[in-house]
This record gives structure tokens, sequence and C-alpha cells, in this order.
């Protein structure tokens, strides 16, 4: 019977076996090398153009993350082949010399994982404790169901995953590579690879128009070949690693936002000492201050996009920004914080401390005597999330925790009505409604909603409530649940 302590034993077996000859030692260590260079110089090339690392990779590669990458790397040590006729393989090689010691199951177990495949996935469908329905994003519209618990009860409707395949007695597994991708880096990576595929293509005819020339046979088009030829295990733990390193969730990395402060997360929370409802029509009034998503939660905005107050660091006085009157249209913006009230206090987060004693001083004179005492500018417990833009649209909400199942969920009705109507920076300033029936926005809209809908699923699995059905959503877009 196949279990995880079958294949626990005999990959331990295996890798000790290997461990015995020194050939199969070197190319594992070669196999390691050759990941961890493209990584490095992959990295280096495409994602440190604008950030300032302190030796950001040498330090993951010692880090506890590492031992993740260490499986991804020894599983593609064990599919390669090797040798002068590319047939020498360290699986067969075992199977051939002791694989009569093993279990059935562990004998399927080595021979499926000998022809598996990695590649980037998106879940489409869970049965929790059984499956998990996934589409391979690399291998266009080609879906597989893997039989997988323990992950099938964690994992979330259209997370993204760089994870190999075995198949062992016509049934599909996931192999120790599951590396979680955030579907930003993910659709980069596909950009990646199709771009890669292309250059091939183009050299492959290129190559073939040469040999017409000279009456030569002409080379076929293989796309296996061409897949073949790709270190996906490396793109994909290249993805991965650098994803973690953005998020600060490996070494820190030193980061600046659009207006060159050191990004720090920082809070200031005031107290409310006058009506609720003036602190909340002060705030509709007030230039810069926009409702996100109920009467609770607004976000503040100064003039220009990220990329124009880059520009401009230095050159204007952000103590005397004038700050927009609407955010709503073709207007451009930069999100600089968010404030949320909870019928006590005002509180204004921001990423840098000098944000957080701008906005702190803007509201002091903005909302008058309507806000008493504040507290001082401090650290948040909140990690940096670095995004594409600093105004991305966070579809992540508070829901208050003592409402009822029914109650949550007509709450969020209400709030996601509101929101599809409302502009989104990251739509292009149009509202997902009117994005949905762009062309050029359709499939930014799309990934908008999959994201609301992982957002539910997390908030689902991390609660006694039932799962929100957001299908009259993608109906009131006119979208189709793309499954």
């Amino acid at each position: 019977m196949l279990n995880n302590k079958t294949i626990e034993t005999i990959t331990r077996n295996l890798i000790e076996w290997s461990m015995e000859f020194s050939l199969w030692s070197s190319r594992r260590l070669e196999i390691s090398e050759e990941i961890k260079d493209f990584i490095s110089q992959a990295g280096t090339e495409q994602w440190f153009m604008s950030v300032d690392f302190d030796n950001p990779l040498e330090n993951f590669f010692q880090s506890h993350a590492a031992r993740l990458w260490q499986i991804a790397a020894l599983e593609e040590f064990f599919v390669s082949d090797f040798g002068e006729n590319g047939k020498a393989n360290v699986i067969d090689e075992y199977l051939r010399e002791r694989g009569e010691y093993e279990s059935a199951s562990g004998q399927a177990w080595l021979k499926g994982l000998r022809h598996s495949n990695i590649s980037l996935f998106e879940v489409i469908g869970i049965k929790r404790g059984k499956t998990i329905t996934l589409r391979d994003m690399i291998h266009k519209n080609t879906t597989i169901t893997v039989h997988e618990y323990l992950a099938s009860k964690s994992i979330a409707i259209w997370d993204c995953v760089a994870a190999r395949i075995v198949c062992v007695n016509e049934k599909l597994y996931l192999a120790g590579t599951v590396l979680p991708i955030e579907r930003r880096f993910a659709n980069s990576t596909i950009d990646l690879v199709d771009n890669a595929l292309k250059i091939a293509r183009r050299d492959i005819q290129k190559e073939n128009r040469n040999r017409r020339r000279n009456n030569s046979d002409v080379l076929p088009v293989d796309e296996a070949a061409l897949f073949g030829n790709l270190n996906l295990t490396a793109i994909f733990l290249n993805t991965w690693i650098i994803q973690n390193i953005i998020n600060d969730q490996g070494p820190s990395p030193t980061l600046l936002n659009s207006d060159g402060e050191k990004m720090n997360p920082s809070e200031v929370r005031f107290r409310i000492v006058g009506p609720l409802e003036d602190v909340i029509e002060k705030l509709y009034e007030t230039a810069g201050f926009d409702q996100c998503e109920d009467v609770h939660k607004w976000a503040w905005f100064g003039t220009g996009t990220p990329t124009q107050r880059t520009a401009n660091r230095g050159k204007i006085d952000l103590d005397a920004e004038v700050y927009p009157e609407s955010v709503e249209g073709d207007y451009q913006v930069t999100k600089l914080g968010n404030i949320t009230i909870d019928g006590i206090s005002l509180l204004l987060d921001t990423n840098s401390e000098e944000r957080a004693r701008r906005g702190a001083s803007y509201l002091s004179v903005c909302m008058g005597d309507l806000l008493g005492h504040r507290s001082r500018i401090h650290r948040s417990n909140k990690p940096i999330q670095v995004h594409t833009s600093e105004d991305s649209t966070n579809v992540n909400i508070f829901v208050p925790p003592h409402l009822k199942t029914k109650d949550i969920h007509d709450y969020l009705d209400h709030h996601y009505r509101v929101i599809i109507d409302r502009p989104s920076v990251n739509l292009g300033n149009k509202t997902p409604r009117k994005a949905a029936k762009s062309t050029k926005w359709r499939k930014e809209t799309i990934d908008w909603l999959k994201q609301l809908e992982n957002s539910e699923y997390r908030r689902y699995l991390n609660s006694n409530h039932k799962l929100y059905d957001t299908a009259w959503i993608w109906e009131e877009l006119n979208l189709k649940r793309m499954v």
C-alpha cells in the first residue's frame, strides 16, 4: 500500500545508496550547483533591478527555507539522465541493483517519480481530505486531479503552485516539491517561459531555412523537447525564492517607497471625541481620502503615479503636498496609507514613518476637534509586502468575528455590490464592472475575482462558517468562471 511512510523509507534508501558511490554523489552536486547558478544569475538580472539587497541569495541558501529548494533539487537529480548516451539514471540503477528488496508500492513510487514532470498549476477544484483538481498554466488548458489528503485540507481555490506530479498505478500524486507562488509572480513566470519557447522555435525556424538552402533535412519542432530543454525546476525555484525575499519572508532587504523613504510599516491611532457620523462625513469632504470598502475603511491617496513620484524624489515639498479631490476616472494617484475606524478610534497605517507623520498632521488639521489625543508613531507588526504598484486593490476585508453565518454573508453581499462599482487603480481606474467589458482589462478583472474567491476560501478555512458563494459576482460581471 502506498503511503507517506513507504515514500519516506524508499526515498531515504535511494539517497543513502547513491551516496555510497562517488559518481552519483558528484552528479547530485552537479544538479544542485546548476540550479543554484541559474537562480543566482536569473535573480540578479530579472528581479533585483530596483531593490537593494544585502547578499539575499547567499543568505537564503543558508536559511531554514533552503530545505524546500534542496528537496526540489534532489527530485530533479532523481529524474535527470546522465552519461554520454543520456541513459544513466540513479533510480533506474537503484531498482536494478536493489529493487528486489523494496516493496511493490515503493518500487511503483520510484518508477513514477523517475518519469515525473514539474509544472506551474492553478487550483480549480478541491475535495477536502481527498483530491485537488489542477489546471496546468504552462501546458495550457491541461487539467488533472491528484490524490492528496493533507494539502487538500489547507490549499485554497485559485492558489498557484509549482509542483511535481507522480503517476502510480494510473493515479496522480504530489511529490515533495510544492512551491506556493503568488499570482503576480506566476503570471510573470508564464511570460518568461512563453518567451523562452518563442525564442527556441525561432532559432529552429532560422536553422531550417539554412538547411533548406543547402538541401539538408530540416529539424522537427518537437514541443516536448523544447520544454525538456528548459530547466523548469530552476525557473520555478527562482520565482519562489525571489518572491520570499521580496515579501520579507526570507532575509530582510532594504526597500524604499515611491517617495524615497525607507519602508517601515507604521501606525498612528487617534481617539475619536466627536460624533462618529461627523468623522465619516468629514472624511468624505476632505481631499485625498476615498472610501474603499465600507464606511469604516478608507484609503489615503497622493497626487501622481508611483513612477511619477519616484521621478520627483527630492524635488517637491511633501509636507506641502496638495492632495487629489478625486481618485476616479483617469486621475493619476498613489495610495499612501489606510484608515480604519473601529467606533472609538481612528487608525492610520502607512508603509513609512515619514508618511505616518505627514498623514497624522494632515488629519489633525482637517478633522479639527473631532479627533483627540493621538498615539506616538510606532512600527506595526505587519510584514512589508511589495506589490507591482503601491495602490493595488485589496480584496481582503475585515468581517466582525461575532456575526453569524447569515449576517456575514449579508455583510459580504453589501460589500461586494459596492466594490464592483468602485474604481480600482489595478484595473486602470475602471470599476470591475466596466473593466470586465474591456478586452484589454478582462484578464486582470478575472485575476481580481480569483483573488477575491481565494480570500473568501481562506476565510472559510480559518472559521466555522459556511463558504460564501461568489457565483453571483461572475454573473453580475458577465464573466465565465474559469474552471
